[in-house]
């Protein structure tokens, strides 16, 4: 392994971890009553989104996997297609993640802004994320499934519908 190696792999996780805290953020800003949504389910029952989480990544990841393998593009379409939803709804799950953690920030600080709160939010799930050993194979994987979970849950949810008053 020579320094250009590691290098490299320090720029990798460098950028996938600026990328991943702007996609939270972004995602958040976006999509706010699915972020929104995605933060309650988190807040209400965070060991039923592991168990989505877990079951989806299982199912719909390995489905992916495999379409991915296949020589035909028509089918590679496809499995890129259901890559694809599964990280939209791991973002999702994982703004609303943000979100959860900002407010619990806000808490502590009532000078902080909105975006103080969610990009900071942000951080200190990526950070917690990235620590080298516990982070990596635990909070990491768990988070990611906790987020996978939640977020299906919040775009698979129906939005309510308006009241109108009859005069």
């Amino acid at each position: 392994m020579t320094i250009g190696d590691v290098l490299a792999v320090i720029a990798l996780i460098t950028g996938l971890g600026i990328s991943s805290w702007a996609v939270m953020v972004c995602v958040a800003l976006l999509c706010q009553k699915k972020a929104s949504a995605a933060k309650d389910i988190i807040k209400a029952s965070p060991w039923t989104s592991l168990v989505y989480g877990l079951v989806i990544l299982v199912v719909v990841g390995t489905m992916s996997i495999v379409l991915l393998a296949q020589p035909f593009p028509l089918i590679k379409i496809f499995g890129w297609s259901l890559l694809t939803v599964l990280l939209a709804g791991a973002g999702i799950g994982a703004s609303g993640f943000a979100l959860l953690a900002g407010s619990r920030i806000r808490m502590m600080d009532d000078t902080m802004t909105d975006y103080q709160a969610l990009s900071r939010g942000s951080a200190v799930v990526l950070i917690s994320a990235l620590t080298p050993v516990l982070g990596t194979f635990l909070i990491g994987p768990a988070g990611f499934a906790i987020s996978l979970g939640a977020g299906v849950r919040a775009m698979l949810a129906r939005a309510e519908a308006p009241h109108f008053e009859i005069a």
